[in-house]
This record gives C-alpha cells, structure tokens and sequence, in this order.
C-alpha cells in the first residue's frame, strides 16, 4: 500500500501520502518550498515508483521520498507506476489513489474504489466526495473489510498494526491479505490485457467487486470467478477473452493469497512465490499459470502447540509459592523440528516481566489473580514462528496468615511469682502480603480459657500455681483469607509453698518452682 503525505516521514511501505501545502504536519519536518509537495514512501516500500498526476511527475528523491513541485486539487486521481515493492519483490501493477484535503492514499484497494467511481463519470481525472464516499462503501463492504478506512491517510497504514498481529484476525491483516491478494489480480490482469487495457479491464472488475451486494469470498475459486465473469460481460470481446484466458492465474493467485488464515506474514510468503512466477509472465506464458499449485509445496506450514496444561499447586490449589510448569504439544506439519519456542507467563492477561521460562513461581503480587501460561512455537526451519497459545487461566489462592516463633515471656526474668506479669510474643507473617489485622489472644490454664485474659500481656494468680500457663494466637489477616490457625506456648507453673507469716488468702506474691 502507498501512501502521500506532505511533511511527514513514516516507516513502512507500500504506502505513499502526499499532502498539499498546509496539509499535516509531523515531528520528522522535510523543508521544502511553500508551493512543493513531498511524497513519503514507507519503508519498506514501493521504490522505483513513476508517481503522476496530470502532466506532473513527481522527483524520487530516495529513501522512499518524492516530491512534486505544486500543490493537488482535491479529488484529483494520483497514479503510481513501475513500482516494486521491497515487501514482497513483486513488480507492482499501475495503481491509483485520490487526493483529499489531508492527502492521498494509493494502493490496490483504494485502484479498486477509483476504478469503481471513475465508471460512475465520463472522465478519470477528477472524483468528487459524494462518488468517492459511495464508492468505498461498496468496495468495503464487499471485500469484507468491516471499519477499515482505505481512503483516509490518518487510518489507512495497516501494515505495521497487521504484522503485530499474532493471531491473523485483526482489521488490519484482513485489509493486508486482501491488499496482497487484489495486488496479484491486478497484475494478472494486466500482464493479459496489456496496459493500453487493463484501466477498462480493472474497471470492469471494480464494478463487479463493487456491485456484488454481497462480501465476495477472495479464498473461494467459484467466487473470484463469478467476479471476472461478470466484468466480461461490461468489456469488449477482445479484451474480455484475454481476461479470461488469465482466469486461472488470477484465480489461483487470489486464493493462495487469501486462503492464509494465520499471520500476515503467511500471506506474504504466498505473495511473494505469486510475484516470482508473475514478475517474469507474459500474455502467453500467464494462460498456462496455475499459481495455487505452483506455490503450494513451497509454502512452509507454521509450527502448532496444543494441549497446553502445567503442573503445580497443591493438590488442584494455587497459593503463593507454588512453582508452575507449562507444557504442551509441539507439532509441524512439515516435519520441522522445534526450536527454540518462547514462553510467557501472564497475570490477568498482562505479561509478568522476565516470566519467560517453562517454570514460575508464584509471588505475593500474583494472589487473587489469573494466571495463564502462553507458548509460541518456533520451528527450527522452515515457516518458522506458529501462533501464540494460551492456557485458560487459573485463579491463585489466597492463603492464611500465620503465627510462628510464639513465646512468653516473665517481666522478673527469674522464677515466676504470683504477680508477675507474662508477655506472648510470635511472629505475624502472610505469604500474600496481606497486613495483619486485630489478631486475636487467649491464655489458657490446664488448656481450659482463663476467663477475660485476652490480650498479649497476663498477671500470675494464685489460682495458676501447679498449672500450665498457655499463651495461644490467631493470626488474623486484613485482607484475603483472614483467620489463619491459632499457635501456643506454654510454661510449666509447680507447686510451691507460700511465705508462712502471712494468710494465703491475703498472699501478693508466692515463689512459684
């Protein structure tokens, strides 16, 4: 795809944009004079191009760049020829697009919307707003494209959005492998009707695409077909015949472009084994081209994973600390061995940095979330990269606080007397980081409840002599899983004679042994 913009350097091809003076402005400003018109060409891109509009031809001024010395009427066609494109090798047909108030876009889906307004009037130069608009509904529409925006500069670049897609679903891949697709069917077409023809022949089809009423399935022979028998019928014999003895070249070229269903990068592949075959046909040589069986052995199929699991957890729990496994199945229907396949661990469908190993441990920051296992398949030849796969995520468990180092501790640091105060002690500890919250306390006598002691700190009665003294914790969270499991320690009280002078009843103290 092409795209024209004044000002403005981009970085992918196949896209040129070209803006009158006053048009958008960018951060990578080329200086030019008030009255020129740069053109940007992504790179990579088409390289080479013959980009005219009128009897202006604009100046390659290298790395994709062009300029033209004027300012463009709006709605004036653009086309671009002789292009290559460095994406694909393919020695691109002649292509066109319409100038806007914020630029232009050229690429074979936007030839296809020129082609079908441009049979709307009795001349080509020039599409007003109404037959544009009109027209790139239909074509839309009709290719499937669902929102894409193929005539606005600001929306139209696909390409770096589509390569990023790793499942091959997207907006942008669906217009990328449609783009690729028309691109083969246009130069099929025109290597057969000759380039005196091939604008009423293009036209043609245009309509047909267009006028379809309904999506027009690129990956079905019986579909692309219909589209090119229908399009005869609005050509001149001559020009129709020639169409059709390029039927199964374009047939062919269309859905082996089309019919890969996975990455961008498929379809590119299919793109370019299409380009090497076309690059170098003739009129007579495209007659006999069946380009789906040409291509297919040298289309590599991508590597796949399935039944993607992994161990760990205790005993179907996951809590913090557990160490997970991922695992899964390599396969490659061509026989590839696996190399070196990536992994990625993910935290509510957000990638967890540096978890890119077959093993994580759970930490603290992963508690109540989903944690989900990802593979990516890499071959070792071959088509190498398959696509990403995800284990349904499992949620991680929260677990309960806990209780640990508990002791008690005498304020006489000796024997302990009647009177004494005792002080509990532990230590408070959540693997989730949960804070503690109002733990809970209880002092026991011969393991029974001393009634009202229930807090750290206990004063020795009378009543505890020849018992066990027990201070006992319940860890309790703020957050998660709050109650966790109570935790004691205990001393031995023995009995002990009471100082003699005094009554027992009246006793402060008693040395306790």
């Amino acid at each position: 795809m092409h795209l024209f913009k004044k000002n403005t350097l981009f970085s992918f091809g196949l896209i040129l944009m070209l803006n009158g003076c006053g048009g958008g402005e960018s951060s990578n400003v080329v200086n030019v004079s008030p009255a020129s018109t740069t053109v940007d060409v992504f790179d990579p891109a088409a390289i080479g191009c013959i980009v005219t509009i009128g009897s202006l031809t604009a100046i390659e001024l290298g790395k994709g760049k062009y300029s033209f010395a004027s300012e463009l009427d709006e709605g004036a066609v653009v086309t671009a020829q002789d292009c290559k494109d460095d994406l694909t090798n393919a020695q691109l047909p002649k292509i066109t697009g319409v100038m806007q108030t914020n630029g232009v876009v050229i690429s074979p889906i936007t030839t296809l919307i020129v082609a079908a307004a441009s049979s709307e009037v009795a001349q080509t130069t020039k599409i007003t707003p109404e037959l544009l608009q009109a027209a790139t509904a239909k074509i839309v529409a009709s290719l499937g494209l669902g929102d894409y925006e193929p005539v606005n500069p600001a929306k139209a670049n696909y390409v770096v959005e589509a390569l990023a897609d790793t499942i091959g679903a997207s907006t942008a891949t669906v217009a990328m492998r449609a783009g690729l697709a028309i691109t083969t069917l246009i130069k099929a077409v025109e290597i057969s009707v000759g380039a005196t023809s091939v604008d009423s022949a293009v036209g043609a089809i245009a309509t047909a695409i267009a006028d379809a009423g309904t999506p027009v399935d690129l990956t079905s022979a019986t579909s692309v077909t219909s589209v090119l028998t229908t399009a005869t019928n609005k050509l001149d014999q001559t020009i129709a015949t020639k169409v059709m003895t390029a039927a199964t070249a374009v047939v062919s070229s269309v859905n082996a472009i089309s019919s890969t269903t996975g990455k961008i990068t498929d379809a590119i592949t299919a793109t370019k084994e299409v380009s090497t075959l076309l690059n170098d046909a003739t009129e007579n040589s495209i007659k006999s081209i069946d380009l789906l069986s040409e291509i297919t052995i040298s289309i590599n199929s991508a590597p796949t994973a399935t039944a993607v699991s992994f161990s760990g957890g205790n005993a179907g729990r996951v809590v913090v600390g557990d160490t997970l496994t991922g695992r899964y199945t390599y396969a490659d229907d061509d026989g590839d061995t696996e190399g070196a396949s990536t992994y990625q661990w993910l935290r509510n469908d957000s990638a967890i940095s540096g978890a890119t190993l077959l093993s994580y441990t759970l930490v603290a920051a992963d508690s109540g979330s989903a944690i989900t296992f990802q593979v990516t398949p890499l071959a070792s030849t071959g088509a190498i990269s398959g696509d990403a796969v995800k284990l349904n995520s499992l949620s991680v468990n929260n677990s309960v606080p806990t209780a640990s180092n508990v002791s008690i501790t005498d304020d006489n640091a000796g024997n302990a007397l009647a009177g004494d105060n005792l002080s509990g002690s532990y230590n408070y500890a959540d693997i989730d980081n949960d804070i503690e919250g109002t733990s809970r306390f209880q002092w026991l006598r011969d393991s029974s409840t001393i009634s009202g002691a229930t807090t750290t700190t206990y004063t020795l009665v009378i009543a505890d002599i020849g018992t066990t003294i027990t201070f006992e914790v319940t860890p309790v969270a703020s957050t998660g899983e709050i109650i966790g499991l109570g935790m004691a320690s205990a001393i031995l009280i023995n009995p002990t004679k009471c100082i003699l002078d005094q009554p027992q009843s009246t006793l402060d103290t008693c040395l306790l042994q």
